[in-house]
């Protein structure tokens, strides 16, 4: 993945308050802890600034799940709605969107079964 670095996007980094995390590890150290403090949204909109949108899609799932498990029903479906419109984003995003709409798929299976 090239990452095009310029004036603008160490300014827009910044400007968010982000730290430079321009290494890999870094980035997945900063979005884990964002997760851990259930920032989801942050994390994914973070993870596709740098170019990372399968990441996005996992972070936005994984906190549609956890939401589900506190009973958060409408937080749980709208992230699992974003995950869906970011995974739809991806350049590759035939393959991604197809994994997503899936995984929703028995997600909501599983809700209805549920009750």
């Amino acid at each position: 993945m090239v990452t095009i670095l310029s004036l603008y996007r160490d300014a827009c980094v910044l400007l968010c308050g982000w730290p430079s995390l321009d290494v890999d590890g870094d980035l997945e150290s900063f979005l884990k802890r964002e997760e851990m403090e259930e920032n989801f949204e942050r994390a994914a909109a973070i993870a596709v600034f740098h170019g990372h949108v399968r990441r996005a899609v996992t972070s936005l799932r994984d906190g549609a799940s956890l939401a589900n498990q506190q009973g958060e029903g409408a937080r749980s479906n709208m992230l699992s709605m974003i995950s869906l419109g970011v995974a739809g984003y991806s350049p590759n995003s035939a393959n991604l969107w197809q994994n997503t709409c899936a995984s929703m798929k028995k997600d909501v299976c599983k809700r209805i079964s549920d009750h």
